[in-house]
């Protein structure tokens, strides 16, 4: 509103004083009167259920030459993220027959590019590539080999996973179409849950910053048990062998997971082995061995697989 200029004393009074009742209040003209902030934070991804202040945010890939300090001992590692690491944002599950994946992370020292195929089914299952020119045989897997692998020429568009009959005749499961990797990388395809639909994680391998004394590992839930809407929340407890050097209470606690979300951000521990818990009583697992100093775990969870899980390990 303009106030038109006057004369009149008695109305210039009549405005200040209503500026200063105003500005008088409890909280002010914007406030609530209880001094409480309201922030929004687009960046979190996912929040720890027993630490609802402690968002866990996804890494960026170019934060990859930040120093990665160990955490100290004693403490709970609940809400830091390994830098130079991603795990969620680079991953992807699908049950829709055919999805695009794109894995840009090369690893050091290798030159092959490199497709590992998990198959967590009872049934048979090949991979085949396929460029603009060719398609190829990659590997496959079967009901002794669970777990195969191959390499296929980086300008390869489409993968095909089909599912191989007794009778020698084969069934297109899924198609990860379009495929855009780049030479030296590794993708890991983990085949679940054949019926009634097929459904496929695919996840790079990666790189970063790990100490000489620390690992890098993400947990990967693949198995459907109980209700699949319902989290887990896995916590790392290291074990209580005193060849470890490590103090009993130092523990890690991941975010929570689900069947559609099974991918966690990788996380920085000190080496070393330890006792898995599940807070929606899913696993209980002892002795999961990540000794190996400066290696990047990946700590897949099915009871398919022998004792519960699998631990596929990339040394440095």
């Amino acid at each position: 509103m303009t106030f038109k200029q006057s004369s009149r004393v008695t109305r210039c009074g009549l405005v200040l004083l209503i500026s200063v009742l105003l500005f008088g209040c409890d909280g002010g003209i914007f406030g609530t009167g209880d001094g409480d902030a309201i922030i929004i934070n687009s960046g979190v991804t996912g929040v720890d259920p027993s630490a609802s202040e402690s968002p866990v945010e996804t890494p960026n890939v170019s934060d990859a030459d930040e120093a990665t300090t160990p955490p100290a001992p004693g403490s709970n590692q609940q809400a830091e993220p390994l830098p130079g690491f991603s795990a969620i944002e680079d991953s992807v599950t699908s049950s829709t027959g055919q999805f695009a994946f794109t894995n840009l992370f090369s690893l050091s020292g290798q030159s092959d590019t490199v497709v590992e195929l998990i198959n967590t089914t009872t049934t048979p299952a090949s991979l085949y590539s396929r460029t603009l020119t060719e398609s190829q045989f990659v590997t496959e897997t079967t009901t002794t080999n669970f777990l195969a692998s191959g390499s296929i020429d980086p300008f390869t568009s489409v993968l095909q996973i089909e599912a191989l009959a007794a009778s020698g005749a084969s069934t297109l499961l899924a198609a990860v179409d379009p495929l855009s990797v780049s030479s030296g990388t590794k993708t890991q395809l983990i085949l679940r849950q054949l019926t009634p639909t097929v459904d496929v994680i695919a996840m790079p391998v990666l790189q970063g910053n790990v100490s000489t004394t620390t690992v890098a590992l993400r947990v990967v839930s693949i198995a459907l048990i109980g209700d699949p809407e319902v989290p887990s929340v896995f916590t790392l407890e290291p074990t209580s062998n005193a060849a470890n050097n490590l103090p009993t209470n130092e523990s890690v606690q991941f975010e929570p997971l689900t069947y559609a979300a099974p991918v966690s951000n990788y996380r920085a521990l000190s080496a070393g082995t330890y006792t898995l818990s599940d807070d929606a009583g899913r696993y209980q697992i002892t002795n999961i061995d990540l000794s190996i100093p400066g290696a990047v775990y990946t700590l897949m969870l099915d009871p398919f697989f022998n004792g519960q899980f699998y631990l596929d390990v990339q040394t440095p």
